[in-house]
């Protein structure tokens, strides 16, 4: 008898991209109502669920720039700067979602003909 090896469909990444897809919600819902308090524990959450991967790119840039963003997210709300609290906010949504992509949990990209068919 052959043995196999067998991938389960119902498995931890899955889950991942469903709880990350929830949060975007939380996200979007968060910073169209301008509940920025809200938005940035969603993007918190973003962060701990991502930062586990972010450890396995090729450069320590998404650690670093977290930090960096976080720490002008704090200095805004501080100072009650709401122009640039939602800058901030903004910018670390954007750059989870790139790493979002860089560690392979976006979008499924094809190129040319296959993306036609």
């Amino acid at each position: 008898m052959v043995e196999e090896d067998y991938l389960s469909d119902y498995n931890e990444a899955k889950l991942q991209i469903y709880r990350l897809h929830r949060i975007y919600d939380k996200c979007n819902n968060a910073s169209q109502t301008g509940d920025f308090s809200k938005w940035q524990n969603a993007l918190d959450n973003l962060w701990r669920e991502l930062a586990n991967d972010a450890r396995f790119t090729k450069t320590k840039r998404y650690q670093t720039q977290i930090m960096i963003i976080d720490m002008k997210i704090w200095k805004a709300r501080r100072e009650k700067n709401r122009t640039m609290w939602y800058y901030y906010l903004s910018n670390k949504e954007i750059l989870l979602r790139g790493l979002q992509e860089d560690v392979g949990k976006g979008a499924k990209r094809t190129q040319g003909f296959e993306r036609m068919m």
